[in-house]
């Protein structure tokens, strides 16, 4: 009998497990503790080879409980493989109006998931690159402790 339950239980992990998406690029990138200077940008560079599937990407934004504001604006800077570039503005909100941080937080750190792009194909193969510059009020941006970016294959 006990042979059973743990044949069942092997078998429930393996389950579980190959239900869950294993991202097809995943980079963590440490802001200096001293704080984010509009100058340093957090670059991310994935190469690109099979342009059929479907992806999503996101944005995991680690900061402490010490920082200063509800969100945070970044400049955001793709660069494609016929190196034409495309900035954009991102807002992503860190806390509700109330000052209730949103997302995970634990003891003096807090982690939000910030989703950036659904399913979404790369038009081309070749190298794209992923820069993130802090756009805030401040500089340096104290509080923002590191940003990780995360592109996971999704079902069509």
């Amino acid at each position: 009998m006990n042979n059973m339950r743990y044949l069942s239980c092997i078998i429930l992990v393996v389950l579980f497990s190959g239900c869950q998406s294993v991202p097809f690029y995943s980079e963590s990138q440490v802001i200096d503790a001293d704080g984010w200077n509009y100058d340093t940008k957090v670059n991310f560079e994935v190469n690109v080879s099979d342009t059929i599937p479907y992806y999503d990407m996101h944005l995991n934004v680690t900061h402490n409980t010490s920082y200063s504001y509800q969100n945070m604006y970044m400049k955001v800077t793709t660069s494609f493989p016929n190196a034409e570039d495309k900035t954009e503005q991102l807002n992503i909100d860190l806390a509700e109006k109330n000052g209730q941080w949103i997302g995970q937080c634990s003891g003096e750190k807090c982690q939000i998931k910030a989703y950036l792009l659904e399913k979404f194909k790369f038009a081309k193969p070749g190298k794209y690159n992923f820069s993130f510059e802090q756009y805030g009020r401040d500089n340096p941006l104290v509080g923002i402790e590191e940003l990780q970016l995360d592109i996971l294959r999704t079902e069509d």
